[in-house]
């Protein structure tokens, strides 16, 4: 949800509210390395007329103040603008025409007319794979950085017993576990990639999709497909130690 305007409003409505009731000063946190929320709070800082002066560095956090000024008595401010419409998520339909007989095997067909075949992943997907590792690591960066944050958000894991950390290897290890890829039926190439482990008191489950493909619903619909895989016990616990 990020780019939607949601965080602008949001502290546009922290501030005038601050204002309204009278409070003169905010202090907030910020990692130093995020300079997108630190230009954030500056754009919104000067549309409102609140003066942001940075008041300490410790380490990765900085710390801001910001000097509100309150309105008159009897003086009621605007209301913050209202967020922009959400753009249109691409709209699919599931369809098993061509593989009636499948249980793991489904096309989405989009309004544009992209399909894309998800199946498991064989053998023959060794290239594949390698050109959609590719792919993401040529991304530039903003999208790389979008697409690594979209495979962080659906990757799950709980218990001990093994779990380890998630690594950009471990995604793009298929030698365990349950894979299902996403095939850009049009181009013969994957735009997106799932797999779910299970072992002895834990499990996991990472989900990427190529930038470009980002928004679309074809990771959820990769994590839904695999939790059900999960859930019919197609995943055994020793199916991961194969």
């Amino acid at each position: 949800y990020q780019r939607l305007g949601l965080g602008r409003y949001l502290l546009s409505a922290v501030f005038d509210a601050a204002m309204a009731h009278g409070v003169e000063l905010l202090q907030a946190e910020i990692l130093a390395s995020n300079h997108a929320s630190k230009r954030l709070f500056r754009q919104v800082s000067e549309d409102v007329g609140v003066t942001m002066q940075r008041v300490a560095m410790d380490g990765e956090v900085h710390e801001y103040q910001f000097q509100l000024a309150v309105p008159p008595e009897g003086v009621v401010r605007p209301p913050p603008p209202s967020p922009p419409p959400r753009e249109k998520v691409a709209q699919f339909v599931v369809d098993n025409s061509r593989h009636p007989r499948s249980l793991w095997r489904h096309d989405l067909v989009f309004e544009s007319g992209l399909r894309v075949e998800v199946r498991p992943s064989d053998a023959d997907d060794v290239l594949r794979l390698a050109e959609f590792k590719q792919a993401l690591e040529k991304a530039p960066a903003a999208a790389a950085e979008a697409a690594a944050t979209a495979a962080a958000a659906v990757t799950a894991s709980h218990g001990t017993g093994g779990a380890a950390p998630h690594s950009a290897d471990e995604i793009f290890d298929f030698t365990t576990g349950f894979v299902l890829v996403a095939i850009n039926a049009a181009t013969d190439a994957i735009v997106g990639i799932g797999r779910f482990q299970r072992g002895a008191g834990w499990s996991k489950m990472h989900v990427a999709t190529l930038p470009k493909f980002n928004g679309m619903g074809i990771a959820d619909y990769l994590s839904a497909q695999l939790l059900r895989a999960a859930g019919a016990e197609v995943i055994p616990k020793m199916y991961s130690k194969l």
